[in-house]
């Protein structure tokens, strides 16, 4: 790999880096090449960005994005000290938390994948930390239950407001039978 396509390997990690909400660094030393096209193929579907680098690219794009001060300098190293032997980049583009998921189920079939770190909300997370963000709810679940709990007090009203005709009608209905 010659300069050039170094440095276009670091241009396009930076430009994922900025525009990601979450990234997640995986080693997938022992994924045959089906598994990896697999995992690539399932998060392609979630708007996530798949990249196998050098360590040493992945870190140069991490500093130069992360690094100037915006984020905890401790959290830039604690992922940066997790970028030995092979890494895989992943960066999730629309919900931080649902790729995340899809690769705990992916590493439920297959064991061989291992998640050495999440950077999420500017902070690192390892080892039961990540087991703790894949029980967060995902961005669909947030805004369903954020909708649910809006419509409640209008349902509740057009409830309260439909009762005292339901019982002039049950009221009615009750004399007509009688009568």
């Amino acid at each position: 790999m010659n300069r050039e396509e170094k440095a276009a390997v670091v241009a396009k990690l930076s430009e994922w880096f900025n525009k990601s909400s979450s990234t997640v660094l995986v080693d997938f030393s022992y994924l045959n090449v089906a598994e990896i096209n697999n995992l690539r193929s399932i998060l392609k579907k979630l708007e996530c960005g798949v990249r196998v680098a050098r360590n040493r690219l992945i870190e140069i794009s991490f500093k130069q994005v992360f690094g100037d001060g915006g984020v905890d300098a401790k959290h830039v190293a604690a992922f940066i000290s997790k970028l030995k032997g092979s890494s895989m980049v992943i960066c999730s583009f629309s919900d931080p938390i649902k790729p995340l998921k899809e690769l705990y189920s992916f590493i439920d079939k297959n064991k061989k994948l291992q998640i050495k770190a999440v950077f999420f909300e500017k902070t690192t997370y390892m080892d039961s930390e990540v087991e703790s963000l894949k029980n967060l709810p995902s961005r669909d679940e947030c805004l369903s239950t954020l909708l649910n709990l809006l419509q409640t007090p209008s349902r509740n009203l057009l409830y309260l407001l439909n009762q005292p005709s339901r019982m002039v009608i049950t009221l009615l209905d009750n004399y007509s039978k009688k009568a």
